[in-house]
């Protein structure tokens, strides 16, 4: 498993000191079959962006719970960065606001 680690400047490192590009799955859920997709992203370690833009309102309440119940679970993290748009984010990953700094 590899492990990865933001030092001062930003820069993600695994654990061999290399530059790590991150990889961003993203998601747009039509139903709640869909939401295993999302975990399992998240299992793999990969952060996932949802819109649910083009998913019917009574799913994304389903897919919402399921999907943060993992999270808990995984100690990850959810944000909501959009009207409907959600980051989804295994427990190495750091979001930083940019309004708050």
């Amino acid at each position: 498993m590899n492990y990865l680690f933001k030092n001062f400047f930003g820069n993600w490192y695994n654990h061999k000191n290399q530059v790590q590009e991150i990889e961003i799955a993203t998601i747009k859920p039509k139903n709640f079959e869909d939401a295993q997709k999302i975990v399992d992203y998240l299992a793999d370690k990969i952060p996932v962006v949802v819109s649910f833009d083009e998913t019917d309102e009574t799913h994304i309440k389903e897919i919402l719970d399921f999907v943060h119940g993992k999270i808990f679970a995984a100690e990850g993290k959810m944000e909501q960065v959009g009207q409907k748009v959600f980051l989804f984010t295994p427990d190495y990953f750091e979001v930083e606001n940019a309004d708050e700094k």
